[in-house]
């Protein structure tokens, strides 16, 4: 029940806060995501407080991720826990995004590239990523982009650019 509160306030983005705004775009390869919705959640990490992003064209179906985020009693948070749940929603065909975690000193630890199917869902190097971070508590807000307005992976050529001010919602609370 704990984690379906959770969910609800990511959903409602705290519904006595200002709701979560997000502007930009993702692109991969000839499809083109433009970013309306906006999650993150914080947990515990090994080294302070790392929080998890969406940044969709669509938010994530919020019972749907309670259960996807749900962990046993004394099982920790990781960052893929969320970008599991996330990456399990838009195989659902549920949004396309993009998802990232960071840590308390606002490094980029993992990120997802969420456009397409299973079969399209790929990470890229958090250098080839610029993260500029205002604030990470009470609200997430800055801007993060490819470092190059087009990056050629080789297999895939995609481009970001979003801000973003979102609250955060607590894990299991």
């Amino acid at each position: 029940m704990r984690l379906a509160g959770l969910a609800l306030c990511i959903a409602t983005n705290l519904p006595a806060q200002t709701p979560a705004s997000v502007t930009g775009t993702l692109i991969s390869n000839d499809v083109e995501v433009t970013l309306k919705s906006a999650s993150a959640v914080s947990y515990p990490g090994g080294t302070g407080r790392f929080v998890s992003v969406l940044l969709s064209d669509k938010a994530a179906n919020t019972k749907a991720f309670a259960e996807y985020t749900r962990i046993g009693a004394g099982e920790r948070y990781v960052p893929g826990t969320f970008e599991g749940a996330w990456a399990s929603l838009h195989m659902e065909k549920g949004f396309s995004g993009f998802t990232f975690s960071i840590d308390t000193d606002r490094r980029i630890l993992t990120n997802q590239i969420l456009v397409g199917g299973q079969d399209k869902i790929f990470s890229i190097s958090p250098d080839d990523l610029v993260l500029e971070v205002k604030s990470i508590a009470p609200r997430l807000t800055g801007r993060i982009r490819s470092k190059e307005a087009v990056l050629d992976l080789g297999e895939y050529k995609m481009s970001l650019d979003a801000t973003f001010d979102v609250a955060v919602a607590e894990a299991g609370k």
